[in-house]
């Protein structure tokens, strides 16, 4: 489903960049239409020696350097489809703008070789193949028609992955043209070609003066390469107000050579006006879809490269990244494209490039693939399945987003929830709850300050919900102040998080619910420049009260919901402490890492309790093996607690096998492990006409889900009187099984070990312990 909705908004949303209007080969002048203006243009430089600069690259950046013939490279890509969502403590308004995680539910490793010629052409080979997933999803594959790689920086146009079709798709004869991988054209043909391509004007295009303005030229760093000291300076890229509007532009940063004026790094996002007037339209149900959730996407790249032959900048890395958003929640839907390029063969010629003519011209870029059989044989993976992905975030971007998602500016008042489930949700205790959400960012008038707010009706209790949250963010420092009447869940084990969605409709409710009001005052410390990991505190206080099961049935379940557990009404004054390493690592992805979360909470009033709570979580290839681990560890100090602090084990809530919630105490621990074997059968990806599945990939893993809850004296004597008991020793449950489509789905058998007991058949979809 996120796959789908990604390509979607990629292939649509996008289709039809401003087209570039087409020149004569060879014409100097700028398109027609477009204001006439010299490099020195005072209004598109910030100063003159800057403009002398820019002047230098464009001469340089014109056409391939001479000497140079061809190249061939390996090139390894991983493509991640993921979330990008807040993060923070329990509750619909808690946490910060400050802080992100992002779990990928599709991971896709591709191989390709990568062979280019200064005449223009190049083709981006498919040689080898991988993928994990969360849970059934078509391969990437499958909207990825063209070549993803830019095997270039020089040239009078950029050729860039992200955009469609357009009717208009024409430029200057030293251009480069990407597209499914057509017979070459030139000239007049190509101009008139309306298949799949996407162009942006180069920021050291010789018409550049017409689209941007350039600022900076200060020197950022000085570097050793091929026994010369480089000296790189930073230019900044804005596309002018009054540009043509008829092309697809660049705004961001480029780092040249300063000796050499050549690039070294091109870093920013594409600005797309007009997309679809060009294009076909999307069809009606996604138009609708679009337009009620204000859908859209926008498009970052960042493409470094270094020098060969103590000649030639080429490429060695390039990220592209695409990002959708909607009005409804903050949480972003990304495609992260990173590849690497390595053992590039660089083929010279001492009369390559000296033909006066000799430029880039108008070529076709071509995707092809190796045979099944070719694909499904490669092994020699330089980097871990899903580290890439996980290495980088969405927030890395955020200094050349749209005005609207950055830190400063006017304010702005968005009508935006954190999550989904602040907006619908469906439960046994509330029914249906619908609410409205909106954050006040002021920016610019008390830089740092953001006030959320939510506010809710629960139809079946008869009951509103809500709250407001301000938050102050200086650098990694963040303090918040919330109050708020939440649904908090009390689970232990599970992976399930907040109060869920719409999965009550169909009568999954696993959770067990408490009506809780909070006030709490919290300071936060973020730790990394990536976000990845934090120390919090929150002190403040706190209300439960009872929460029946109102709702018998979901709407469309077939048996009825369990009654909500117990609990013990009552108030407290809290102190939390939490610290997180490894934010977007663990089991809920697939990008894989450690993630570690350490807890602390007490209570004191008439609810008294102190608790410590541990969680290890960890993914991790070891060669063909793919190791999985999670530890969780809870113990509750102290005689007294009440009933929803109790430590519960049993069903989803970590031990298959046994009931829901079989065992209740007041201390426990749970692991969970599994290893795999990827078997080197049937990897590479499936095609059907124009649908491509992940490779089949058998894997074999056994697994072990072993746990024991404890009680004290005290707290066995106020579990009597509910039926509930510890679990008295040890309980165990092995599964074995066989995965298959990258871990989206497996069949198997499990049993418990800790007694005898026959094995039952496992049929499961996902990924996750």
């Amino acid at each position: 489903m996120l796959t789908a909705l990604l390509s979607a908004v990629i292939l649509l949303s996008q289709d039809g960049p401003r087209p570039v209007t087409q020149r004569a080969p060879g014409a100097e002048a700028p398109p027609q239409g477009s204001p006439s203006r010299s490099p020195a243009d005072s209004g598109s430089f910030s100063s003159v020696e800057l403009a002398a600069l820019v002047r230098r690259a464009q001469i340089a950046n014109r056409r391939i350097p001479p000497g140079i013939e061809r190249y061939a490279a390996q090139i390894e890509s991983e493509i991640g489809v993921l979330l990008n969502a807040p993060t923070g403590t329990a509750g619909a308004v808690a946490g910060t703008a400050a802080a992100s995680s992002e779990q990928a539910a599709q991971v896709e490793q591709v191989q390709s070789r990568g062979s280019w010629h200064r005449t223009g052409s190049y083709d981006q080979r498919i040689i080898g193949y991988r993928s994990q997933m969360l849970g059934p999803m078509v391969s990437a594959l499958t909207w990825m028609r063209r070549t993803w790689t830019a095997p270039v920086l020089y040239g009078n146009r950029l050729s860039i992955f992200f955009g469609g079709s357009s009717r208009r798709d024409t430029t200057a004869r030293d251009s480069t043209v990407a597209d499914s991988g057509e017979r070459a054209r030139s000239g007049a043909a190509a101009a008139r070609a309306d298949s799949s391509r996407s162009l942006a004007v180069h920021p050291f295009a010789r018409d550049a003066a017409s689209y941007y303005r350039f600022s900076g030229g200060d020197t950022v760093a000085r570097m050793m390469v091929a026994q010369r000291l480089v000296t790189v300076v930073r230019i900044g890229i804005d596309p002018r107000d009054d540009a043509p509007a008829d092309a697809m532009l660049f705004g961001g940063e480029v780092f040249v050579d300063a000796e050499r004026a050549e690039i070294v790094r091109l870093r920013g996002r594409l600005y797309s006006q007009d997309a679809g007037s060009g294009g076909r339209r999307p069809p009606l149900a996604v138009r609708i879809m679009m337009a009620a959730s204000r859908l859209r996407g926008v498009a970052y790249l960042d493409f470094e490269n270094s020098e060969y032959n103590g000649r030639y900048w080429l490429p060695r890395r390039q990220r592209l990244e695409f990002q959708a958003m909607t009005a409804m929640t903050e949480t972003r839907p990304v495609i992260r494209i990173i590849s690497q390029w390595r053992n590039i063969e660089v083929t010279e010629n001492a009369l390559a490039g000296l033909d006066p003519a000799d430029s880039l011209r108008l070529q076709r870029y071509r995707l092809s693939s190796a045979s099944a059989d070719s694909v499904r044989q490669w092994s020699d993976w330089r980097v871990a399945l899903g580290e890439e992905t996980r290495t980088h975030g969405a927030r890395d971007f955020d200094d050349v987003a749209p005005p609207d998602l950055r830190a400063t500016g006017a304010p702005q008042l968005v009508f935006q929830a954190r999550r989904f489930n602040d907006l619908l949700r469906f439960n046994r205790v509330e029914g249906l709850y619908t609410g409205v959400a909106g954050m006040l960012q002021l920016r610019d008038a008390l830089p740092g300050l953001s006030v959320r707010g939510i506010a809710g009706w629960a139809w079946s209790a008869q009951t509103p919900k809500g709250g407001i949250e301000a938050a102050f963010v200086r650098g990694p420092w963040v303090t918040s102040l919330r109050a708020e009447r939440l649904l908090a869940n009390t689970s232990d084990f599970t992976s399930i998080q907040g109060t869920g969605a719409i999965g009550g409709l169909f009568g999954r409710d696993d959770a067990d619910w408490v009506d809780r009001r909070v006030v709490l005052l919290g300071l936060t410390r973020e730790l990394g420049s990536a976000h990845t990991s934090a120390i919090r505190l929150e002190a403040g206080w706190t209300e439960d009260a009872r929460t029946p099961r109102l709702v018998l049935r979901g709407p469309f379940a077939a048996a009825d919901f369990r009654d909500n557990r117990p609990l013990t009404p009552g108030t407290a004054w809290v102190t939390n402490a939490a610290l997180e390493f490894g934010r977007n690592g663990g089991l809920a992805s697939v990008q894989g890492g450690t993630r570690t979360t350490l807890a602390w909470q007490s209570g004191f009033g008439t609810l008294h309790w102190h608790r410590a709570a541990a969680r290890v979580e960890q993914r991790e290839w070891l060669g063909p093996l793919l190791l999985t681990n999670r530890l969780d560890a809870i113990w509750l100090i102290g005689d007294v607690a009440p009933p929803q602090q109790w430590v519960e084990a049993g069903g989803v809530e970590g031990l298959p096998g046994y009931a829901y919630k079989a065992f209740t105490g007041d201390k426990g621990i749970i692991a969970r492990s599994s290893l795999g074997y990827q078997l080197p059968l049937w990897q590479a990806p499936l095609r059907f006409w124009g649908l491509i599945l992940p490779a089949i990939a058998p894997m074999p893993s056994v697994g072990v889900f072993g746990g024991r809850i404890g009680a004290s004296d005290a707290t066995r004597a106020q579990l009597v009187p509910y039926g509930y008991t510890p679990s008295d020793g040890w309980r165990a449950t092995m599964d074995v099984r066989i995965r298959f489509f990258g871990g989206a789905v497996s069949i198997g058998a499990s049993r418990a070990i800790d007694r005898p007991a026959p094995w039952q058949l496992l049929v499961a979809v996902g990924g996750v312990l």
